[in-house]
């Protein structure tokens, strides 16, 4: 008996201690609010600098990248090839700046960074757009920078899914009259 009323005891004053001091906690806090916000110092630097971090860092975290330099070489020299690396070079995207002559030329100008993204066009590449045959333009990136490396590839792969769909009807049209 004297265990359990010792228990009883013991719950009823944890109780009682608890909802006092719960109480004190909540009046510690309200007190604080009321003293954070009579500082206008406080109430700047809480409100302020994130707001502030937004303006300034919200322009520098952009995903869209333009103006890449670029150079293509064009292995093929068809009307096909040459087409390719007009539309390439006529986004926003990408800046064809240089036309090397060679897989080594290109590879150099990517190494010393003249330019981030090399495009090669290989050789049969117009005979197998009129076949309607699949063709693989390879893309070289300067990986140093990846985010810019990644989005670009993505801008080239749209890219050269926009002009594969504006061809077909041209290769079909060629399968039918030489069929």
């Amino acid at each position: 008996r004297v265990r359990r009323a010792c228990g009883w005891l013991a719950v009823g004053a944890c109780g009682a201690a608890g909802k006092g001091r719960m109480s004190a906690i909540r009046h510690l806090v309200r007190k604080e609010f009321l003293q954070f916000f009579r500082d206008r110092t406080m109430v700047g630097l809480l409100f302020g600098m994130p707001l502030l971090q937004v303006i300034v860092l919200g322009h520098a975290v952009s995903t869209d990248v333009r103006h890449v330099p670029a150079a293509v070489l064009d292995l093929d020299h068809t009307p096909q090839s040459r087409e390719f690396v007009r539309r390439f070079g006529s986004t926003v995207y990408f800046n064809v700046e240089r036309y090397p002559g060679s897989r080594r030329e290109l590879t150099s100008l990517l190494d010393r960074g003249r330019v981030l993204v090399g495009a090669v066009v290989p050789r049969g590449f117009g005979r197998d757009i009129a076949r309607g045959t699949p063709v693989r333009v390879q893309f070289l990136l300067d990986g140093q920078d990846a985010r810019t490396a990644s989005v670009a590839l993505g801008y080239a792969s749209r890219i050269c899914a926009a002009y594969g769909l504006s061809v077909m009807p041209e290769a079909q049209r060629l399968q039918g009259a030489g069929g």
